[in-house]
């Protein structure tokens, strides 16, 4: 059956998603140029075609369920490219983590530290981990989530601060997720070079930022898309600058 015939077929079969695999794949090498780590939330589509497909591109993964961490695993994916986010995991979720030994986990809060610490002691597998951190700007601006108020998602500076202080697994650095659809490359800078900076003022050496959210598309013909090749420049820049080993 050619691919006309195809849809003509689905057409008559009622509603249906149609995926072009092969575009998804030619855009994932492109912008996998190796300057930033590049991970796909598996929460955005848990599809296996299309986790298959941007494993083939070195693309990493994003789970933050026992069912997104099954879906990907059931697919080959090993722990060594999966980062453990949410904001919730329960002690069943980081007990499969663990147990598939995924490489690093996204820490909330002072109570998930204290349960991945006492849970790696029993699986004897210590992941390494990124502090999330909760940031607000000054009073006349707004917070990083957008909006004027402090988010349950993520910590205080003090409490950071107070985690920082009695680490017992690998830390790698701070991950703090950024305001959703960013279409302004200067909105972008202005971003990261504050949380950057904050950053380093808990942890001056830290070796990895992670950004969180992902970069803004066009969802009308007055917006125009946001060139990767900037992106990827800024990216550049911010870790020569900052001293910065590594962007998330």
């Amino acid at each position: 059956m050619n691919s006309k015939e195809l849809l003509s077929d689905l057409a008559e079969s009622g509603s249906y998603f149609l995926y072009d695999t092969d575009a998804i794949l030619e855009h994932a090498l492109r912008i996998n140029t190796g300057t930033s780590k590049l991970f796909f939330a598996c929460k955005a589509n848990p599809l296996g075609a299309i986790i298959q497909t941007l494993a083939k591109a070195d693309i990493n993964f994003d789970v933050a369920s026992e069912g997104e961490l099954m879906q990907v695993l059931s697919l080959g994916i090993t722990g060594s490219d999966i980062i453990m986010t949410g904001p919730a995991k329960s002690d069943a979720l980081i007990r499969l983590g663990l147990e598939n030994e995924v490489s690093v986990f996204v820490i909330e809060s002072r109570s998930q530290l204290e349960l991945l610490k006492n849970l790696s002691k029993e699986y004897q597998y210590k992941p390494q981990i990124l502090l999330r951190l909760q940031l607000q700007w000054d009073e006349d601006g707004e917070n990083i989530l957008g909006g004027k108020k402090i988010t349950p998602f993520g910590m205080d500076l003090k409490t950071a601060a107070d985690c920082l202080s009695d680490l017992s697994l690998p830390f790698l650095g701070f991950h703090i997720f950024q305001w959703g659809n960013i279409l302004s490359i200067d909105k972008l800078r202005s971003i990261w070079e504050y949380t950057i900076k904050v950053c380093k003022t808990l942890y001056p050496n830290f070796h990895v930022l992670d950004v969180g959210g992902g970069l803004g598309i066009p969802y009308d013909l007055t917006e125009k898309k946001l060139p990767w090749n900037e992106v990827d420049k800024l990216i550049t820049e911010l870790k020569i600058t900052y001293k910065l080993p590594e962007f998330w």
